[in-house]
């Protein structure tokens, strides 16, 4: 069953609950979406009575946000250890290091941090970053001093904006992590864990950064050759991770690291969930032609050979319009979509998010020829605040 929490469910994932008659478990947060009619739901007590009788029922999330009602009403089941041991990143590192040893990390209390000494910390190269987190909220990479300094007088704003945005199980800003910053290329992909716990990867898509102190989530791209080439590595290192866990019927979305010297090191694994606010599992069935949605529900695990034989050899990408920091105040603005959608060769959806408090304007799905990649690359070095066309003040409105 389908649980539905804020910030946001696409029009995809609305069909495809009543297309599909996938149950939704009818809490006050769901009510909040306009489900359309025939949308079947089940009850929290019935849900709840459902889990008891079959622990190993299929759920899945849109947001992080639900957590916390899995937390409470599903203790009995696997969901909320699973859910905290990958939410939490010194849990997880400390799963891992057995097979990850060159990986340090440094647990620290945010109210400790303005007084710790570099001298005390992990060697930098290193990464700062909340110990349960989301959306690159508090990200930071540290090569020098200046750096180190530079991220501390800016968390503190950084800080009080997410904690409005976010509950505790989502983003917990009381303790940050320390990691060795890992060099190399990014991927992230969807993936669950079948009945019989075999692991299921649905897509492959390359993080693209503008530079080494980017940590943005500007661009995701997936293209056949990309899904040819990782797939049977990201398979085998889902196989690794269930070696420690041994989850069943479980939704993972991972992002991870690809060394130089071809070594596949976990940067977080997020649960019961695919890509947030309804994203790299939207862009699927553009790309490959299946729902990842209903492939987990009704574990049909998607034909590779078949997909990929099918497969042009157009680049499918995800767009994260972000906002600079000085408009992520809460402050409504006037976006030139236009502007922006013009800016690709073959946009295929855009959708655009309303709330001004949270830190984008918005998504971009698109479909890009081989010779004109450079789109992508202009939207990944652009400063968007190009595309702002006027702030609209309080009193103004």
């Amino acid at each position: 069953m389908f649980l539905l929490d804020q910030p946001y469910v696409s029009d995809f994932l609305k069909e495809t609950l009543l297309q599909h008659q996938i149950p939704v478990i009818k809490t006050p947060a769901a009510e909040v979406f306009e489900l359309p009619e025939g949308v079947q739901f089940v009850s929290e007590a019935d849900a709840i009575s459902m889990f008891r009788q079959h622990p190993n029922t299929r759920l899945l999330t849109n947001s992080e946000n639900a957590l916390g009602w899995v937390a409470e009403h599903l203790p009995f089941t696997d969901l909320p250890g699973a859910a905290d041991i990958f939410k939490n990143k010194v849990k997880f590192r400390i799963l891992m290091r057995p097979y990850f040893p060159t990986v340090e990390y440094q647990s620290v209390p945010y109210t400790d941090l303005h007084a710790l000494k570099l001298e005390d910390t992990i060697p930098m190269p290193f990464v700062l970053k909340p110990a349960v987190g989301f959306f690159s909220l508090g990200v930071y990479p540290i090569y020098t001093p200046q750096d180190w300094q530079a991220a501390l007088a800016s968390l503190k704003q950084e800080v009080a904006q997410a904690q409005s945005l976010y509950p505790n199980a989502v983003l917990d800003t009381s303790t940050f992590i320390l990691e060795t910053l890992v060099q190399g290329r990014e991927f992230a992909f969807d993936a669950y864990y079948g009945e019989d716990g075999q692991p299921v990867v649905l897509n492959v898509f390359e993080h693209l950064f503008s530079g080494a102190e980017d940590v943005s989530d500007r661009v995701y791209m997936t293209n056949k050759a990309l899904m040819q080439e990782f797939l049977p590595q990201f398979t085998e290192f889902l196989h690794m991770l269930n070696h420690q866990l041994a989850l069943k019927n479980v939704v993972i979305h991972v992002e991870v690291r690809l060394t130089n010297e071809g070594v596949i090191i976990p940067i977080e694994v997020n649960p019961l969930r695919f890509g947030g606010w309804c994203t790299t599992a939207d862009v699927t069935p553009h790309a490959c032609g299946f729902n990842p949605y209903v492939s987990f529900f009704k574990q049909q695990a998607p034909d590779w050979p078949k997909i990929l034989a099918g497969m042009g050899d157009e680049t499918y990408s995800l767009v994260v319009l972000d906002k600079p920091g000085h408009l992520r105040n809460g402050q409504p603005v006037l976006f030139d979509w236009d502007a922006v959608l013009a800016t690709f060769s073959n946009p295929l959806a855009h959708r655009v998010i309303q709330d001004p408090h949270h830190p984008v304007f918005g998504f971009v799905f698109a479909k890009t020829q081989p010779n004109q990649l450079t789109e992508l690359h202009q939207i990944l070095n652009a400063n968007l605040t190009q595309y702002v066309k006027t702030l609209q003040t309080t009193a103004a409105m």
